[in-house]
């Protein structure tokens, strides 16, 4: 049974690597019990002494430099899977910083984003993985054809590489074959949720307006930002926040919030969608490709086999 290693006050073996989520969950919360920013930086760092974007933010913290670029810097070291939850966190820590608004209350809005984008992950991974299954299965089914031909005593596997016309149809067999795995690998992958929320940069916004300063000016703080660490950026959704406001007369950080929040609900049920519709659409190069792969690499062979075999009993 493996061990977790504990949080932050625990004894256990520290973690190879961090979980951005909770990694930026925990400095959250240290920081909103008064916890300065650097002493955060470090203690989580030593928690995770291998992780290179915690060492890299705690080592510029302790200089008194920007966190947010040297968390971009250590970008190109990490998985691709991680890069973007850590370019929302740089994200977020270079609007709060520059707008004057509560690292902390910036950072539970990314944590709580990163948390979001985690369980439409998990949810999605869970619907996928069925249609995952089936495929493997069906992709296996030429190889399987082959063996079960000769077990009945087809000689299918010299029919396919000993003769000409074997040769041929193995060949198409296997053509057909790999693009049907590289199709249904595309089709898996445009399935999976994108790791880029839908909202996030309304959140920023909010978080900038929170530092008091004139809105023009946080809008184009959080466009700035959003341009060097590659998070998408909901313009048209900030116009309609930012007209609506006007009209009312309302703060506008409550509506970038709300429309925020509305915008993750439905980028998570679009995600929850494709998922759901995969195990349909995964019948087409199921059923163009992969079962005409069977057929010229397990019937066909084995049809050759009996008929060379009966030839040459005249």
């Amino acid at each position: 049974m493996t061990v977790r290693p504990r949080s932050i006050l625990g004894r256990r073996a520290p973690e190879a690597h961090s979980d951005p989520a909770r990694t930026v969950e925990r400095l959250a919360a240290l920081l909103g019990a008064g916890v300065p920013a650097s002493t955060c930086w470090r203690l989580l760092s030593e928690d995770t002494p291998d992780d290179p974007v915690l060492r890299a933010a705690a080592d510029a913290a302790a200089r008194g430099e920007p966190v947010a670029d040297a968390i971009s810097d250590s970008l190109p070291r990490l998985p691709s899977s991680e890069r973007a939850a850590w370019s929302a966190t740089a994200a977020g820590v270079a609007v709060a910083s520059q707008a004057g608004a509560p690292l902390s209350d910036a950072l539970r809005v990314v944590s709580e984003r990163l948390a979001s984008v985690a369980e439409t992950g998990r949810e999605t991974e869970i619907a996928l993985a069925g249609p995952r299954m089936t495929t493997r299965l069906v992709l296996a089914l030429p190889v399987l054809g082959i063996l079960g031909s000769s077990l009945l005593g087809f000689d299918a596997w010299a029919a396919l590489i000993g003769t000409p016309y074997g040769r041929i149809v193995g060949a198409a067999g296997v053509l057909l074959l790999i693009l049907g795995a590289l199709w249904s690998r595309a089709l898996t992958r445009r399935a999976h949720p994108s790791a880029a929320a839908p909202g996030f940069s309304l959140e920023l916004l909010a978080i900038a307006v929170r530092g008091g300063g004139a809105l023009d000016a946080a809008r184009r703080t959080v466009r700035r930002e959003c341009d060097r660490h590659a998070v998408p950026i909901d313009e048209e959704a900030i116009d309609g926040c930012l007209r609506l406001a006007g009209r009312a007369g309302a703060p506008v950080s409550g509506l970038l919030r709300a429309e925020a929040a509305l915008l993750r609900s439905v980028g998570a049920a679009d995600d929850r969608r494709r998922a759901a519709a995969l195990g349909v659409t995964l019948l087409l190069p199921l059923g163009a490709c992969v079962l005409p792969a069977f057929m010229l690499l397990a019937v066909v062979p084995s049809i050759i086999a009996v008929a060379t075999s009966t030839l040459s009993g005249f």
